[in-house]
């Protein structure tokens, strides 16, 4: 397994955390089908009720050669985010150490399940960094507010001015109303 400690004692720009971060990444060797199989079968099965605990060294192995996930993941979503891309990264880290703690094998692939959990913990992220309110607001609410600020970009693009809110919501598959509500209008 591959592992080593970050020296954050220098206080460095955002940039550079990025630089050193994709270094550490790319050092990582790849995983191969088998290997990741066998890391999946091999892992500590955490007893129910147990709360937090220490990762397993086959459940780090996992989370430290599946950061190139949450690295594309969080550079998919820093477009759409005033979050910093190192923020999106821890964000969508602490979703990958979810995917490993939950995982069941039965349930089908480890790396769309892992998929699923960085997303909803970035759109959560995200969502949670618009809102200025002390109430927080409920993920399926952000996802669709996400996707309708999507669609929204998307037609604006295309059509070469701000699209309407009909012309939204027949893109989003959605009511006039919803739209109106997942954009907060």
């Amino acid at each position: 397994m591959y592992s080593r400690s970050l020296n954050f004692s220098v206080p460095l720009s955002t940039a550079r955390i990025v630089r050193r971060f994709d270094r550490e990444v790319d050092a990582t060797p790849r995983l191969t089908d088998h290997a990741m199989v066998r890391l999946c079968e091999s892992r500590a099965v955490k007893p129910f009720g147990e709360g937090l605990r220490p990762l397993h060294s086959s459940e780090r192995e996992l989370v430290a050669n599946n950061l190139r996930l949450v690295r594309f993941l969080a550079r998919h979503f820093r477009s759409d985010s005033v979050i910093s891309l190192p923020d999106l990264i821890q964000e969508g880290a602490i979703g990958l150490i979810r995917a490993v703690e939950s995982w069941n094998p039965a349930r089908g692939s480890f790396s769309k399940f892992a998929n699923k959990c960085i997303r909803s913990a970035l759109i959560t992220a995200v969502g949670d960094a618009y809102v200025d309110r002390g109430i927080r607001i409920p993920k399926s609410h952000s996802a669709r507010r996400y996707d309708v600020q999507r669609y929204q970009r998307e037609l604006a693009q295309k059509l070469r001015r701000e699209p309407t809110m009909v012309e939204i919501a027949m893109r989003s598959e959605m009511d006039v109303d919803e739209v109106e509500l997942a954009l907060g209008g």
